[in-house]
């Protein structure tokens, strides 16, 4: 689930996070005991109250006091690091690993980030994105209004393979991105919603309201007849501050054989897609094409008999590519930064599929391929290689 900005090291209060964070090395050992004694009473609230009483509690202790954890429970080297995510890398991507990965992103930033990590809590913070595919990224809030660092499973497995070092060199590129928002969430055109809906869903989207910006730019396209609210459950879609598993999300259409026709899909909006509204308007339009995808009675049974061999069908695939060869009339093509993203994507969901649907699905693959290209072209993003990752 999704959380508010944190002042702790992005930790939650927990057993291990929220006892003890005294700093032992930097503190008169008498008010070292008294901190501890009041932490364990009250946690971290009280203690810094009890500074700011004291006389103790100048700004840079309480800062620090802030950032402290565990001590018992901290990483001490890189071989620690390695040693710990090796032990739990096989489950990175199938279950969220909060506590496990919070602590390797501790150890990676206090150690080899000082500076961000004197940063965390005032001027960004972070969440947990356990299935996604990435390592960093730039994620929006829960509230679709500014930007926190997402971490990914890859996090894990690339520490437990030992690439502290290329961990970290994408780490700081991330932050880049997080700290400076115009290069991952600027707004720009929308040539399909025109500048006053545009404007509109952005003002939505900056007054902390996304229901209602979805809702806006879902009803601008039902006007002009590119979305049958029919197909939707309520005649909407919804966002879910809790999707953290994709940007958007859809369920499975059962087949009404009364009607002859696909029942109403619960088409879910997540905070990952209101980083824009260029973005927002992709990601409605990926999942509502999957709506369309399920309302041909063969296309479900085709679906379920791949999910049944544990395999999928070339949906993914093709949603992406909408996004792609549309990025013209979405605005997507002015942030090459989520193009790159698009494609990735496409290509991981390209290489899970059998070699049928591959077959069926290379042409539109490669065309796609070719549009991201040219849009990325000229700016520092690159895409993946057309390839299994």
């Amino acid at each position: 689930m999704a959380t508010p900005t944190r002042d702790v090291a992005g930790e939650t209060t927990s057993a291990d996070g929220a006892a003890d964070r005294s700093e032992a090395a930097s503190v008169a050992s008498p008010l070292v005991g008294d901190l501890r004694r009041l932490q364990r009473i009250a946690g971290n609230r009280a203690a810094i109250a009890y500074l700011g009483r004291s006389g103790h509690g100048a700004r840079a202790d309480v800062r620090r006091l802030q950032r402290q954890t565990t001590v018992t429970a901290e990483l001490a080297s890189d071989t620690e690091a390695v040693q710990y995510a090796s032990a739990f890398a096989a489950q990175a991507g199938r279950r969220s690993l909060t506590d496990e990965t919070r602590r390797l992103f501790r150890y990676l930033v206090k150690t080899y980030a000082s500076n961000a990590w004197d940063d965390l809590g005032s001027k960004w913070t972070f969440d947990d994105y356990p299935f996604q595919t990435f390592t960093f990224a730039a994620m929006p809030d829960p509230a679709g209004t500014g930007l926190q660092l997402g971490i990914g499973p890859a996090f894990v497995t690339r520490i437990a393979a030992g690439d502290l070092k290329g961990v970290l060199q994408e780490l700081r590129e991330t932050l880049k991105r997080v700290r400076a928002p115009e290069l991952s969430g600027k707004q720009v055109a929308v040539p399909s919603l025109g500048s006053e809906t545009t404007a509109a869903v952005a003002a939505k989207i900056t007054a902390r309201d996304p229901q209602a910006a979805l809702d806006l730019l879902v009803q601008s396209k039902v006007k002009v007849g590119a979305i049958d609210p029919s197909l939707l459950v309520g005649g909407k879609m919804v966002y879910d501050p809790d999707l953290k598993s994709a940007d958007g999300q859809c369920s499975m259409q059962a087949w009404d054989h009364l009607k002859n026709s696909a029942e109403p899909t619960l088409a879910r909006i997540g905070p990952g897609a209101f980083s824009s509204v260029a973005y927002l308007y992709s990601v409605v339009m990926h999942e509502y094409e999957h709506v369309r995808q399920r309302q041909s009675l063969a296309n479900q049974q085709h679906e379920s008999n791949l999910r049944a061999a544990g395999t999928k069908s070339g949906n993914e695939v093709e949603a992406y590519a909408w996004e792609l060869t549309h990025a013209g009339e979405s605005g997507i093509k002015d942030l090459p930064n989520k193009v790159a993203t698009i494609w990735s994507s496409l290509n991981e969901e390209f290489w899970i599929l059998d070699t049928a649907e591959q077959a069926k699905l290379r042409g539109l693959a490669l065309k796609a391929r070719a549009r991201a290209e040219a849009m990325v072209k000229g700016t520092p993003e690159t895409l993946v290689p057309f390839q299994a990752p």
